[in-house]
C-alpha cells in the first residue's frame, strides 16, 4: 500500500511555472520565426498588387483585406495548433522548455488553445499588463492564461 502512495504522490509532483522571462525569450523567437513568414506572405501580395499599381481599386484594397486575413489565419494556427498538438508549446516555447496545458498539467483542447491567443488581445490592450501580471501572480499566470484556465510550465 506504502508503494501505490509513493507512486501516486511521485505523479503528482509540483509543477514548475515559467517565469517572465523565459515566456519573454519564447515570444521573441516566435515573433522572430513568424515575422519571416508574413514578410514573404506581405512581398507575394504586395508584388501582385504592384503588378496591378495602375488601377488602384476596390480590387487592391480587397487585397490588402485578405492579406491581413491570411496573417492573422496563420499567426492563430500557429499558436492555436501548436499549444494544443502534442509537443505542447511552439517552438519558442519548445527552445525554453516550457509547455502550455491547463490547470491540472493535461493537453489544452484546439478551442481553449484559441480562447487563450484570442485573449491576449486583453492582455495586451489594458498597457500590456495582462502579460505583466505573470511577475506576481502566484502560478505566474498572465491575464489570458487565467482566462483560458490554463498554465505555462517547464517541462
Amino acid at each position: 500500500m506504502d508503494q501505490i502512495l509513493d507512486t501516486v504522490q511521485l505523479e503528482k509532483a509540483p509543477m514548475k511555472y515559467a517565469g517572465f522571462g523565459d515566456r519573454l525569450v519564447a515570444v521573441i523567437i516566435d515573433s522572430i520565426l513568424l515575422w519571416v513568414v508574413n514578410a514573404i506572405i506581405t512581398f507575394a501580395f504586395m508584388g501582385s498588387m504592384m503588378a496591378n499599381a495602375s488601377d488602384i481599386s476596390s480590387g487592391n484594397i480587397g487585397s490588402i483585406i485578405l492579406m491581413y486575413i491570411v496573417i492573422v489565419g496563420i499567426n492563430y494556427g500557429y499558436f492555436a495548433g501548436m499549444e494544443s498538438s502534442a509537443r505542447m508549446s511552439t517552438i519558442g516555447k519548445g527552445a525554453m522548455g516550457l509547455k502550455v496545458c491547463d490547470m491540472n498539467g493535461e493537453r489544452i483542447s484546439f478551442g481553449r488553445a484559441t480562447g487563450r491567443y484570442f485573449s491576449k488581445i486583453i492582455s495586451g490592450l489594458i498597457l500590456l499588463i495582462g502579460y505583466l501580471m505573470v511577475i506576481w501572480s502566484d502560478k505566474k499566470q498572465a491575464l489570458h492564461d487565467q482566462i483560458a484556465g490554463t498554465l505555462v510550465i517547464k517541462k
